[in-house]
This record gives C-alpha cells, structure tokens and sequence, in this order.
C-alpha cells in the first residue's frame, strides 16, 4: 500500500484528528518513541528537526514505517545546517537560543 492510500485510508475511518510529533531526528530515543507512537496510531505525522543529533537516524526510521514527515523549522537552537547567516549564531556558532535571538530582535528594532 502506498504513502497516499495509508493516509486516505487512515482519513476514510473518520480520522478527525491529526497529530504531529515535533522534533523527529532530536536523539535517537526521541525517535524510537515517536515510532512507537506511529506505529500504535497515536502520531500520524512527524516533523523532522533537520540539525538534531540523530537526524539521519530519524530519516531511516521514517523510510523503513512509512511515516509522513514535514520539515521543523529551526531558527533557534543547536548546531546550524549552514553556516552563512551568522546573524543567527553566537561568537561559538551555534544558535542564539530563544532568547538570545529575541535580544538581537530588540536591539535592531531600536535601530
């Protein structure tokens, strides 16, 4: 069965509800219990944190159950995928942190 009969076939039995797990590719028990959920029908979806530490584990994981999976967006925390918008990365270059980047908000809308 493909991607796109599972879910049609997962809306047809009145799914009214769909659930998302965050952070899919953060560490490799975060993961396994997101597959565990999906796998039991409590997840229908993930969102795959594409800098996480076990992001590639996360990627075949997903390939092996078949999991729909959309992309976190991640402005804020851990490591960068790339390092070229340096306005988002501390002297260390890692990501600000919430907080850190609603400092550096305040400070240019006061430019």
């Amino acid at each position: 069965m493909s991607l796109v009969e599972k879910i049609e076939k997962r809306v047809s039995q009145n799914c009214l509800l769909i659930v998302n797990a965050d952070d899919f590719g953060y560490c490799t028990e975060r993961n396994n219990g997101i597959c565990e959920c999906f796998l039991n029908g409590l997840v229908s979806s993930v969102s795959l944190l594409v800098n996480g530490e076990a992001v590639q584990h996360a990627v075949d994981l997903a390939k092996k159950i078949n999991i729909p999976m959309g992309l976190h967006l991640n402005l804020t925390e851990g490591k960068p995928i790339h390092s070229t918008v340096s306005s988002l990365l501390d002297n260390s270059g890692m990501m600000r942190g919430k907080f850190g980047l609603r400092r550096l908000w305040n400070i240019t809308k006061s430019i």
